[in-house]
């Protein structure tokens, strides 16, 4: 998932082994799992379990500051305590005004078997975001600036706050603060005037919360001297151009439209020039109705040529119209990227690591070079395999590990397999490489056919321990899902745990820092060492638009082994919104008749923007991916890593999201922390 910074959010994940006299016959071990961070104004959650039938007991848990003065006061939970495994929940409300910084959270026995922890935990100060809109991009002097905000939570309701706003011009001079505004249901609105000489440059608009400066957002607009232009000038480019083997130029298709603001044709020429290994060509045509068709030639000598200077190789394109009457123009600049391999073959859905003796779920994903899926008669001549090459040696190990051929599905883009990883002494304690190879037939320019071969490496690492737990996606409503989908709201995803480890198994879902639904699972044997379980996770609005499910259990020597994946859900916006014209073309000083249609008791807020001003630039809209940027800062998942060229599909924003697997690489993504005590009680 494009990412604003979002805070490192975490579980920590405590065992808690106390050992009492023999007399007493009584052996109890429990687990207590929380976020490492807090926010204001939001319900913290934390989870105890009850491993061993002990008896009745009450545990209590309460947020401290670093002087021990209680700022959450105590909430109790009571265990029956006859059966082994026994969960509950207590639920904390981190108060509005409670200060932000380090704290404390104590979770103790008060009756039964005695223990206590106190871990440390981090109050976050902000408790919700703010959208700023304005009605266009750039203005001029003595223009008014039409301001929207909207203060929202993290579920995207309304926030109940006061907000000010600030204006400051390019040299930092404060020329507006309005301070104490009370939102409409989250939204506020300023208009502010320019005067006849402002400063030219970028302004800053700020908006934060008046008793909450915590809640802050910043949007630029630029005042400028300029002149509307009369006419605009569209080109529209290809996806991509193919230089594939076997072909000596690939062929760029451009259709280009002019026209005035009004919507009449422009009269007069265009030219077209393109930008390709390093050659331009120049092609002029007369502009019929406004528009004017161009075909340029790409050369794929050219272009392999020029690679060495241009990595991701693109074709410039620019396109200049000359309107007749007036010699004016106006232009407009793009570019193509120009591929000359077919196909691309990557691994998604993985962390690099794996466990030893355990299954290795590997998702091959094979796609036109731009990304679409290949025509399902194109599919049988590919060839994929997938080659392991152990770190020892770094040759293919066909004994150890072999080479697995892969076919292509009918439908997707997704090929689904598994290898089973030796045990730690027959890897001899190695890790490996993985490498997918695809083939693919191809004619020269004789008409020669040939298989030319594409590869993607991967690089797993192994885990620390043999002992293990893995969880892994197995299918969204009875259906085998691609990991690169988000999951619908209202449908359920099927969950497979995998472990080493005949214990019982917690599992937890979170979403934006809360916990949303947790259980026990019971792993049954499958193939001698192994057990799974299979859990549904019913898909809600809350867990949009990224959740993370953890997975983990205890040995037999108290250590504890987790596993984490997440997955993108939609149905972030439950309400519909629908609005149409009285009719859609109107003269000057006729009214507009406009119907919204929305869901009860919606209050709806409309701009009306002189379309000329989108001509200067990308108007400062709120749109649902900025939303969706916003909400990353309320994420319990950790950034994805960007960088894809060594690792698949890395951030691409893949439904499931690979975790590692032992607890300490688990902290890093889903945020699993563990510490473990023992206590001695005489």
């Amino acid at each position: 998932m494009a990412t604003c910074p979002s805070p490192s959010w975490a579980l920590f994940l405590v065992i808690m082994v106390a050992v009492l006299p023999l007399a007493l016959s009584t052996n109890s071990k429990y687990i207590v799992t929380a976020p490492a961070k807090a926010r204001r104004g939001y319900l913290f959650t934390v989870k105890v379990a009850l491993l061993v039938p002990s008896g009745p007991a009450t545990v209590e848990a309460s947020i401290t500051d670093v002087s021990n003065q209680v700022q959450v006061e105590p909430v109790t939970a009571n265990f029956v305590g006859n059966d082994a495994n026994e969960q509950q929940l207590i639920t904390l409300r981190i108060k509005d005004d409670m200060l932000a910084g380090k704290h404390y959270l104590k979770v103790e026995s008060k009756s039964g078997v005695v223990f206590k922890i106190k871990q440390d935990l981090d109050v976050l100060p902000k408790t919700g975001l703010i959208l700023i809109q304005t009605d266009k991009q750039m203005y001029k002097e003595s223009q008014t600036v039409h301001i929207r905000g909207a203060a929202l939570s993290s579920d995207t309701k309304p926030l109940d706050t006061d907000l000010d706003v600030i204006i400051k011009d390019p040299n930092e001079n404060k020329l507006a603060h309005y301070k104490g505004l009370t939102p409409n249901l989250g939204v506020i609105t300023v208009d502010f005037q320019l005067v006849n000489d402002p400063a030219l440059g970028e302004w800053t608009i700020t908006i934060m919360g008046t008793t909450m400066p915590e809640i802050v957002s910043e949007r630029k607009f630029t005042v400028d001297k300029y002149v509307l232009p009369k006419y605009s000038v569209e080109a529209n480019l290809p996806d991509f151009v193919k230089l594939y083997p076997g072909t000596n130029n690939g062929q760029l298709t451009i259709d280009v439209i002019a026209k005035y603001t009004y919507g009449k044709p422009v009269n007069g020429r265009a030219i077209l020039q393109v930008t390709s290994g390093g050659r331009s060509q120049d092609t002029e045509k007369t502009l019929v109705n406004g528009m004017a068709t161009f075909t340029s030639t790409v050369s794929r000598s050219e272009v392999i040529a020029y690679r060495g200077y241009q990595a991701d190789p693109q074709a410039g394109v620019k396109v200049t119209v000359i309107e007749a009457v007036t010699d004016k123009e106006e232009m407009f600049e793009g570019s193509v990227p120009m591929f000359v391999e077919p196909y691309k073959i990557a691994f998604i859905n993985d962390d690099g690591s794996f466990v030893y003796g355990m299954p290795l779920n590997i998702f091959v994903k094979v796609t036109d070079i731009a990304g679409g899926s290949i025509p399902e008669a194109d599919r049988s001549a590919l060839g994929v395999k997938v080659k392991f090459t152990p770190s020892q040696t770094w040759a293919v190990n066909e004994k150890l590990l072999p080479t697995l051929t892969l076919t292509m599905p009918t439908t997707g883009d997704v090929i689904v397999t598994q290898v089973d990883i030796p045990t730690k002494v027959q890897m001899e304690n190695q890790t490996f490489a993985m490498m997918g190879e695809l083939t693919y037939p191809s004619a020269n320019s004789a008409g020669v056919q040939k298989l030319e071969t594409g590869t993607k490496y991967k690089y797993p690492v192994s885990t620390k321990t043999n002992l293990g737990i893995s969880v892994g996606v197995v299918g969204v409503t009875d259906q085998i899902q691609s990991p690169d989908k988000t999951v619908p709201a209202g449908q359920a995803v099927t969950f497979r745990v995998t472990t080493t480890v005949a214990e019982p198994v917690f599992y937890e879902v979170h979403a934006k820092g809360i916990l949303l639904l947790n259980g026990i699972l019971s792993p049954v044997q499958t193939p001698p060492g192994l057990y799974t379980a299979d859990f549904d996770v019913a898909v809600t609005s809350k867990m949009a638009p990224n959740a993370v499910v953890v997975v983990y259990t205890n040995t037999a020597t108290d250590e504890i082994v987790a596993d984490s994946q997440s997955f993108s859900a939609s149905g972030l916006l439950k309400h519909q919104l629908n609005v149409r014209f009285d009719n859609n073309l109107k003269q000057v000083g006729d009214v507009a008749e406009m119907t919204v249609v929305s869901d009860p008791n919606s209050v709806v807020f409309v701009s009306a923007i002189d379309k000329k001003a989108a001509l200067l630039g990308k108007p400062n809209d709120i749109d649902l991916a900025q939303l969706l940027d916003a909400l990353e800062e309320f994420d319990l998942i950790a950034e994805p890593k960007k960088d894809d060229t060594d690792w698949g599909c890395g951030g691409c924003g893949i439904m499931f999201k690979r975790k590692r697997r032992d607890v300490e690489m688990v902290q890093s993504n889903s945020g699993i922390t563990t510490t473990s005590v023992l206590r001695v009680i005489i």
